[in-house]
Parts: C-alpha cells; sequence; structure tokens
C-alpha cells in the first residue's frame, strides 16, 4: 500500500478481516511493520512521541477503567499527555461538551451505554487537538442523532484543517462524512 493523504476527511473501507485495523495500529506506533515503512505526518510513528502526540486516535475497543467518570479519564490522558491541571480541566471539559456528555461527565463509564462509550472514545481522541484523527469504526454504537452529531462534529474539524481518517466497513458511514476513500481488500 503506497498512500499520501493531505487535510481533509479520508475513508478507509473494506470487510470485516481486510486489515483496517491492523493498519491504523501501524498508523498510531502500536505495530511496528515488518515489511515497508510508515510514515505519518513526515515521521515513522514507532515509538515516536513527537508524531504520537499530533494523532488523535479512537480505538475500536473499549479501554476505559469501569470506576472512573469520563471527566476524570479524559483529564487522566491529558495529564499524561503533559498538559498542566488546570489546562487539562479545561480541555476535558470542552471535549465532553463537544461530544455531547457533559451532562453525564461525572458518572462511571461503567454505568454508559455503548453510544456514550463511543462518544467518551472520541473525546479522548479530540481533547488534544491533534492534527490528524484517525477513528476506528466511529459510529459503532451509537443512534441516528449521534451518528449526525459525530459526522458535524468531524466537519467542523475538517474544515479547521485538521486530517481525519475514518476505517469501517460500512460505506454509507463513509459517504456521509469523507471526502474519498480508500478500498482495502484481502489485507
Amino acid at each position: 500500500l503506497n498512500v499520501s493523504l493531505g487535510p481533509g476527511t479520508y475513508g478507509l473501507v473494506g470487510p470485516n478481516g481486510s486489515g483496517k485495523t491492523t493498519l491504523l495500529r501501524l498508523l498510531t506506533g502500536q505495530l511496528r511493520p515488518t515489511l515497508g515503512r510508515v510514515r505519518v505526518l513526515g515521521q515513522n510513528p514507532w515509538n515516536n512521541a513527537s508524531v504520537l502526540e499530533r494523532i488523535g486516535y479512537c480505538p475500536q475497543e473499549d479501554g476505559f477503567p469501569p470506576y472512573a467518570t469520563a471527566w476524570e479519564w479524559v483529564g487522566f490522558l491529558l495529564k499524561l499527555a503533559g498538559f498542566p491541571s488546570r489546562e487539562a480541566r479545561r480541555r476535558t471539559e470542552a471535549a465532553l461538551e463537544q461530544v455531547g456528555l457533559a451532562d453525564v461527565q461525572h458518572r462511571r463509564i461503567a454505568g454508559y451505554s455503548r453510544g456514550m462509550r463511543q462518544r467518551l472514545k472520541l473525546a479522548q481522541a479530540l481533547a488534544h487537538d491533534p492534527e490528524l484523527l484517525i477513528l476506528d469504526e466511529p459510529f459503532s454504537g451509537l443512534d441516528p442523532i449521534g451518528r449526525r452529531q459525530m459526522i458535524q462534529l468531524l466537519r467542523q474539524r475538517q474544515q479547521a484543517g485538521k486530517g481525519i481518517l475514518i476505517a469501517t466497513h460500512l460505506l454509507h458511514d463513509v459517504e456521509a462524512a469523507a471526502d474519498a476513500f480508500l478500498l482495502i481488500c484481502g489485507g
């Protein structure tokens, strides 16, 4: 695969098992390529903090501590990324507001619906205002209103000059949110 993407929103479409998540894990530095090379924002993402701090990643799987609240979780991630406490609080509140979780930000994540957990994954990806968002099945579990709100949020980011890569096996999600798409089939 050889692809170069500029600012905008792009879809990565393919059936289950086609390699979408593997590619995203290569792009986010979670996997090291065994063949070839990977460049994100002009650099190798593997073990490279200067690249990873410029990326926001919304994984397919949940990885939240269920005892924490959304506010605690996003704030913790921002502090881990080096933001001072005051700035982490400000960004946490803004991100949770953006994704529609402001009213439930102090509830335990264990009590969240699947759609609420999906919104939280997007908030954690957005909170540090990355140049590039990499989203793995970001609309999974969202109701029609939530899907529309997320598409609007992604369009706002695109208009602000940010890059977005959305992986999904549902073409209609990509058609609603992306400018162009890449079909990946068979790994």
